[in-house]
């Protein structure tokens, strides 16, 4: 079976749970293709990407400069240029597209993006299944499916800024058409399956899909030792440097710990890179932390599983931005949680669904400094219940967030959507 992955950048170093799911699909047999609109600029490249020649498989948007002349000039020349290729279906698309835009009513699709698009998948192979991952990109190919009337089922995986800060921006009708022509939807967490729902998915057509890890089977030691960097606990973070991974608050919980509790000797190791970087650098010298808060940048997987296994506590306290975006689940707690490391999370999106406060992990009320400090310091004073939490986060990750489990859950998922469609026609 020939499968369609459409994402919006690739690879990105951030977002391994897409190319856990396109290495995953390859293992069990399926031809990949992947669909992105660009690639991302990162200095570092994960393996996977090597080894499986991903590079080899990825098309991207074939979004040429403009031509000159006027835009209506331009305008007129592409859909010319359609009709004398037959293509009235994607014609149709563009227009309304074009004309959604004149009347400034919220889009997620442009018509110079359905160009382009439709540009670059005619040079593909056509597919047996479309897998889209953000709402956005599961309209987009099913409008595309609507102007080539093409048959190939289109599922799409919501993540949460696809169910959050756009809906906030645009509406709740934004995905009115996705949810009625689109086959199915995977979002990552039953929280934002509930909200999908409510938005009229159909509930027999919407199933949650987790982004799992793998837990590490080769464990070093029969119980991590939680004292070996000296008398310091360790605190470790790994996430893109945007606002609603919340590391602002982990490094003013971290001062705030050295202020009211100064014999716990403690660190924080954040790995990861973003926007926000220069701003964590200037408040980590205004509070004259640059001793205990260490900023590593990105990396590839080994390096940060080495800053993960290095490290006594997990710390990522999610918030709902300004803007209104969410998280999903973060794949970040789920892979600290699979190395052993007790977590500290927030109260946010899905995050109670994999952590249940006080037994495999502590959760905190969003944006709180105190409480978050008082997590950090309750953890690293009793080093026994940092190995409970840590071990009871192991086992929810061994039984309910397995990696392969769930890339199996997916493959009986595209047999069963796509033998069904197939028998329908």
């Amino acid at each position: 079976m020939r499968i369609l992955m459409v994402v919006n950048d690739f690879p990105a170093l951030s977002e391994t749970f897409v190319l856990d799911q396109i290495t995953g699909l390859i293992d069990r047999g399926f031809d990949v293709d992947i669909l992105a609109s660009k690639a991302r600029e990162e200095s570092t490249v994960h393996p996977d990407v090597d080894v499986y020649g991903l590079l080899d498989r990825v098309r991207y948007v074939d979004d040429r400069v403009k031509p000159a002349g006027s835009r209506l000039v331009r305008w007129s020349r592409t859909l010319f240029k359609l009709i004398r290729r037959g293509q009235l279906g994607l014609l149709v698309e563009v227009v309304k597209a074009g004309l959604d835009r004149a009347l400034k009513r919220p889009l997620l699709v442009g018509a110079r993006q359905l160009v382009a698009y439709a540009r670059t998948l005619e040079t593909l192979p056509t597919p047996d299944l479309v897998l889209c991952h953000f709402g956005p990109t599961g309209e987009l190919m099913v409008r595309l499916r609507k102007a080539f009337n093409a048959r190939w089922p289109v599922a799409t995986f919501f993540h949460g800024y696809d169910l959050s800060v756009l809906l906030d921006q645009k509406g709740f009708g934004i995905y009115n058409q996705l949810l009625q022509d689109g086959d199915f939807f995977f979002p990552v967490s039953s929280f934002l399956h509930e909200r999908l729902v409510t938005m009229g998915a159909a509930a027999n057509r919407t199933a949650v899909q987790r982004m799992g890890v793998r837990p590490q089977t080769a464990w070093p030691q029969t119980k991590r030792d939680l004292a070996r960097v000296g008398n310091e606990f360790s605190f470790v973070s790994v996430g893109r440097l945007v606002e609603k991974k919340g590391l602002e608050f982990a490094i003013r919980a971290i001062a705030h710990c050295r202020q009211m509790n100064p014999e716990i000797k403690m660190n924080l190791c954040i790995v990861g890179d973003g926007p926000l970087l220069e701003k964590f650098r200037d408040i980590i010298v205004d509070l004259k932390l640059e001793e205990i808060v260490l900023l590593y940048g990105s990396g590839p997987r080994e390096e940060v599983r080495a800053r993960l296994l290095a490290a006594n506590a997990f710390v990522l306290p999610s918030v709902t931005t300004e803007t209104g975006d969410i998280e999903g689940i973060p794949v970040a707690i789920s892979e600290a949680m699979a190395m052993g490391l007790p977590v500290i999370s927030t109260y946010h999106s899905g995050i109670p669904e994999i952590i249940e406060h006080g037994v495999n992990g502590l959760l905190v009320p969003e944006r709180n400094v105190h409480a978050l400090a008082d997590a950090m310091c309750r953890i690293a004073r009793d080093r026994s219940l940092a190995y409970r939490l840590g071990q009871a986060g192991r086992e929810k990750v061994e039984r309910d967030l397995n990696l392969d489990r769930w890339n199996d859950v997916l493959t009986e998922r595209i047999r069963v959507l796509a033998g069904s469609l197939k028998a329908a026609e």
